[in-house]
Parts: C-alpha cells; sequence; structure tokens
C-alpha cells in the first residue's frame, strides 16, 4: 500500500509575525490507518509549509465575502 498525506482541516490565521497563513492539522496514512497526525503553520513544535501568496490573497478574498454575507445576516 502506498503512504498519502491528507489534510483533515485548515483555516485561515495569523502566524507569530501576525501575517495571515493557512495552518491546520494533516495525517499521513497508509490505507485506511492513520500512521501519524501533525499540525502545521501553528506555531512552536508544528511543521512549517509555505503557502503560495496566490492561494492566500484567494484565500483571502474568501475570508472577506465571509466576513460580508456574516454582516448582511445581521443588518438586513
Amino acid at each position: 500500500m502506498e503512504m498519502e498525506i491528507v489534510v483533515s482541516e485548515w483555516t485561515m490565521k495569523l502566524n507569530e509575525k501576525k501575517q495571515k497563513t493557512i495552518g491546520g492539522k494533516y495525517q499521513v496514512k497508509i490505507g485506511p490507518s492513520v500512521i501519524s497526525e501533525s499540525e502545521f503553520n501553528g506555531g512552536y513544535n508544528t511543521t512549517d509549509i509555505t503557502i503560495p501568496p496566490d492561494i492566500l490573497t484567494a484565500v483571502e478574498k474568501i475570508d472577506d465575502r465571509v466576513r460580508e454575507a456574516i454582516i448582511k445576516n445581521f443588518t438586513n
């Protein structure tokens, strides 16, 4: 069986430098079995993963739209 890396969750967050990034959890799996699970871009003792700027820009636009939808929910 092949080993695969699966992102189990992710979110936009601020890193230690107060810059927006994407962080979350990933799993290393062989078949249905989870061999290891770890966090990424979460600070101390997590895996640092560089997220390309174009992905961060796209996620930031979605973040703006989500915030706008939440505000409209309470103001309309």
